[in-house]
């Protein structure tokens, strides 16, 4: 069943050829069987009109009967288009992300982009990813993964309109991760993980130094008790009352933290 597949693909293939491919292919023996002729005419043989009719046989013949391949000769076969936009299902898979996705050819020009993306970043199908994005670090990114490299992972941030934090995920849609026509590109959004980082931080300096102002008065009293007011009822009960409060100070603040602690718990 191969073989006759293959017959019938080099058939189609000779019957597809040009006509002056053909008649290129026998210039020599037309041009033999041309001479043939004259000579024939000019000795007397033949009728110069007979002669025109088999030369005009001979080139028809030549143009239109097709001729069979050489044994062992390779048979052509036409290579299918290569598409420049994705699949269905690679579309469907960019959809089911919850995050937002990029489909991107190897020049960066965006093929596809989820409802996501679409949301978040005013880019169209068809543009250049850098008519929006054009920060260094993920271009250069980019430029590597189309080259052959890895997966990769680049943070960046985007100032304007407002500043938000991003981190990009680059991978070849390919099987075996080599460089192939389509590269996936896949938006995580850390704005807000970085905001509460950032108060999470002020929170602890803060803490820390509301800490150290009630640690430090305790440490006073305390060396004052143990000195001058050692014998001094009047200031002993002054000075308990103020270690108190800020003992109570301090454990409000330590509450804070185990609240803060169980929030990033969850």
């Amino acid at each position: 069943m191969a073989e006759a597949n293959d017959d019938d693909a080099a058939s189609g293939t000779l019957r597809s050829r040009p006509i002056l491919t053909r008649l290129a292919e026998a210039r020599w023996l037309i041009g033999a069987l041309a001479v043939l002729i004259a000579t024939l005419v000019l000795g007397g043989a033949m009728t110069p009109a007979a002669g025109i009719m088999v030369l005009v046989g001979i080139v028809v013949f030549a143009a239109f009967v097709p001729r069979a391949a050489p044994a062992g000769a390779p048979v052509s076969r036409a290579e299918p288009a290569a598409t420049v936009w994705p699949g269905t299902a690679t579309k469907l898979f960019a959809e089911a992300l919850p995050a937002p996705c990029f489909i991107l050819d190897r020049r960066g020009v965006v093929r596809y982009a989820n409802r996501r993306a679409l949301e978040a970043f005013p880019i169209k199908t068809g543009e250049p990813l850098t008519f929006r994005l054009r920060v260094p670090a993920l271009l250069a990114a980019f430029d590597r993964i189309v080259k052959g490299g890895p997966a990769e992972r680049v943070e960046f941030i985007e100032r304007v309109p407002t500043e938000r934090w991003f981190a990009a995920w680059f991978a070849p849609l390919d099987p075996g991760g080599r460089a192939g026509r389509f590269f996936a590109l896949i938006l995580d959004d850390m704005t807000e993980r970085h905001r509460s980082e950032r108060i999470r931080v002020d929170f602890v300096a803060n803490a820390s130094h509301e800490l150290r102002t009630p640690l430090a008065s305790l440490a006073g009293f305390i060396e004052t008790l143990q000195g001058p007011a050692r014998d001094d009822p009047a200031a002993r009960e002054r000075f308990l009352k103020i270690m108190g409060d800020q003992a109570l100070r301090m454990s409000r603040l330590i509450d804070d933290l185990l609240s803060l602690s169980r929030i990033e718990m969850k």
